[in-house]
């Protein structure tokens, strides 16, 4: 049965856990990766902007709309304004300008000259390449800057595609490395993303590929192999940012030391920061929290209190050039995130969906399920503390494939593994005690039930004069009196580990040794009989109080082999005993009218205990043919004596029967009499040897 369930419990980890390395379900890698940055966010605190961080943004924002010279006028008119702004921040010393905005149109058709100092500004830049332009690759073609634009900046060597990579959610969480372009002259040709080229520049490092690694200097990066970077946003105001009519009015009051001060040796990306213009939905989308629209210090004009806080930082998604901020950010610093090798993650979801099911499978349901989630806390965890450092556990893949093994591991149990163990605690429930119910169910093998044989003590009980006590009372007391008196038999016995069989009337029959084996099974009857005999006596007092005439209870022990099972017809089965040796115990109770004791047992119940008790004879039993030695079971106190340690010199006495020998035990027996003259052992064997029967085999001629 171990190793069914060992069997079963490691297939379902193992599928549990393939199940979440299929390439389908990706999506839940990077639903993954979203909670990350929000676990990240709430509990460790959004991790602080680094000073190294080179990238800056020049929004074009609502503020640039609503200022002039820019307010009323279409983009293509901005070019004169932007080209100041663009000359001011390459003097400031700007490593780089990469505009994360296209103008493929131009006035230039309409009105001559007009674009002539953007044109000569992008130039300028252009000529030890500190300017980038972006496109944006569609199924044929790309939208791309206006020719004159693209021609002041040298052609391709000054522009490249700026797509993003979104997944099947339509999620942002990486940015390409390497892309193939396509134009009409060339064709098409694999060159480095926007983000990526941006981030060379401004780092002055060369990209390249070596070894099937795409290189950012001499460091390769994490994800060349899927030609993409996972983004590690912080989700703070990480990126500063300056709007572009505060930059304009900077740049017509001369302010170059303004420019010196927040532009030198930056990645600069002028893009667009609206509310409803080229927004995307990235990982960040659960970190996403209230910041000034422009966060870097303001040069000229002052802040607009209708503009304070921006609307779209309430919004899961954000304005696209914070996307490619942050890769640049991510590209010069390092510290990008990367995924764990392969066999990394799948031992993540594997000791998460073992331990899980570990658990199900070793404690009761209801408890297991409740402790199963401690290696799901675990797992997250370990993934939150692994993200802080960059590295990609997989997180909810963990969970939901532990969720998944604890569900059908947890059917498996219900269906299948348990059914034994709950048919056994309908069948035992009412005889054992509960302890002992889910020692058997816990037990790697379950009791043989088609029925087998073993050595086991049996224990009969009978209430003396009970007949005549219920032709005394009504039906109703005596109901209410045998009930209560069966109870308190039945935790007695179940306390001591005994299995309460039958009720036959006032008697009970309990077996000590099965279903459960039990080695002490002889000590556990015995001191079973003790306890219950003082049990009834004080209800019998009890009951002395409220209608004299409830009896003494009488008690018979004996050891043996037995067949036990279940046994009866196929509508109803009952677990039990039989055998001689079942039947041996019952007589023996009886033995108990014979020498008015209240426990009796044979030498074989009492085997190594025979200090506890007192011989009383070797009796032949009603349909038996041999001889039983039979033993009254005593307290220690009792025992132990001086009125019992003479009782058995008696005794042995008696039992040799050699010359001299009945005198000698009349001599021992006498004084006993006297001192306890309700003695009906030692009346017994006086009133023998005044009938001349010497010896100690009785035969019995009643039940």
């Amino acid at each position: 049965m171990r190793a069914q369930r060992f069997g079963v419990a490691a297939a379902i980890v193992a599928a549990a856990t393939a199940i979440f390395q299929l390439p389908q379900l990706k999506v839940v890698d990077g639903l993954s990766i979203d909670y990350l940055f929000w676990l990240r966010n709430t509990l460790l605190g959004a991790p602080p902007p680094s000073a190294a961080a080179p990238a800056v943004v020049v929004a074009i924002d609502e503020e640039t709309y609503r200022t002039d010279p820019f307010a009323g006028k279409p983009q293509a008119l901005w070019t004169p304004q932007i080209a100041k702004v663009l000359a001011a921040i390459l003097a400031g010393g700007a490593k780089v300008v990469g505009f994360d905005v296209i103008f493929p149109t131009s006035m230039d058709a309409y009105i001559s000259g007009f674009d002539r100092d953007f044109l000569l500004a992008l130039h300028d830049g252009a000529r030890d390449n500190r300017v980038l332009l972006a496109k944006v690759q569609h199924e044929a073609l790309p939208i791309s800057p206006f020719p004159g634009q693209s021609f002041a900046v040298g052609n391709e060597r000054n522009i490249r595609t700026a797509n993003l990579v979104e997944e099947g959610d339509d999620v942002i969480r990486a940015v390409p490395l390497t892309i193939v372009a396509k134009d009409l002259k060339s064709g098409t040709r694999r060159e480095t993303a926007f983000a990526l080229e941006l981030a060379a520049r401004a780092a002055g490092v060369a990209v390249r590929e070596e070894g099937g690694q795409v290189m950012f200097g001499d460091r390769p990066i994490p994800g060349s192999e899927s030609n993409s970077m996972l983004l590690n946003f912080r989700g703070g105001d990480e990126v500063p940012t300056y709007s572009l009519a505060d930059l304009f009015a900077c740049a017509q009051a001369g302010r170059d030391d303004y420019f010196a001060a927040h532009f030198k040796n930056r990645a600069v990306l002028f893009g667009t920061a609206l509310d409803v213009e080229d927004r995307k939905l990235t990982s960040r989308r659960l970190i996403n929290r209230p910041q000034p629209r422009s966060s870097a210090d303001r040069c000229v004009l002052p802040p607009r209190a209708d503009l304070a806080v921006p609307r779209y930082v309430s919004l899961a998604d954000v304005p696209g050039v914070y996307v490619q901020a942050t890769a640049i950010d991510n590209f010069v610093l390092g510290d990008m995130l990367r995924t764990p090798p392969v066999w990394l993650r799948v031992l993540c979801v594997g000791l998460t969906v073992g331990a899980s099911v570990a658990i199900l499978l070793s404690l009761p349901v209801g408890t297991g399920i409740a402790a199963s989630f401690a290696p799901m806390l675990v797992a997250v965890g370990v993934a939150i503390a692994a993200f802080r450092s960059e590295l990609v556990l997989p997180m909810l893949p963990a969970i939901l494939a532990a969720l998944l093994g604890g569900v059908a591991i947890v059917a498996y149990r219900v269906l299948v593994a348990d059914r034994d163990k709950r048919w056994l605690r309908g069948v035992f429930g009412l005889y054992l005690a509960p302890e002992v119910v889910d020692r058997l169910a816990a037990a790697e093998h379950l009791p043989e039930l088609g029925g087998e044989k073993r050595e086991m003590t049996f224990l009969f009980s009978d209430v003396a004069d009970f007949t005549t006590l219920s032709e005394r009372i009504d039906a109703q007391q005596l109901t209410t009196t045998i009930n209560e008196y069966l109870q308190r038999v039945c935790d007695v016995i179940m306390k001591h580990g005994g299995m309460v069989v039958d009720f036959a009337g006032d008697g009970v029959f309990a077996i000590f040794g099965a279903p459960e084996r039990l080695a002490d099974h002889r000590e556990r009857a015995i001191d079973c009989a003790l306890d219950l005999d003082a049990c009834c006596e004080h209800f019998r007092q009890e009951q002395e109080e409220k209608r004299p005439g409830f009896g003494h209870t009488r008690i018979g022990l004996h050891s043996g082999e037995a067949i036990v099972g279940n046994f009866g017809s196929g509508r109803r089965l009952k677990y039990s005993a039989l055998g001689d040796a079942v039947n041996t115990a019952s007589r023996i109770e009886g033995v108990n009218k014979f020498f008015k004791t209240r426990i009796a047992a044979s030498a074989d119940a009492v085997r190594g205990a025979e200090k506890r008790c007192r011989p009383l004879g070797e009796i032949r039993l009603k349909g038996k043919d041999e001889f039983v030695p039979l033993f009254e079971v005593l307290t220690k106190a009792r025992a132990e004596s001086a009125y019992v340690a003479g009782y058995r010199d008696a005794y042995e006495l008696l039992k040799r029967n050699d010359t001299g020998a009945p005198r000698r035990a009349r001599e021992l027996l006498d004084p006993l009499a006297h001192e306890d003259p309700s003695d009906h052992a030692v009346g017994l064997y006086i009133e023998r040897l005044n009938k001349g029967q010497a010896g100690v085999r009785i035969e019995m001629h009643e039940k």
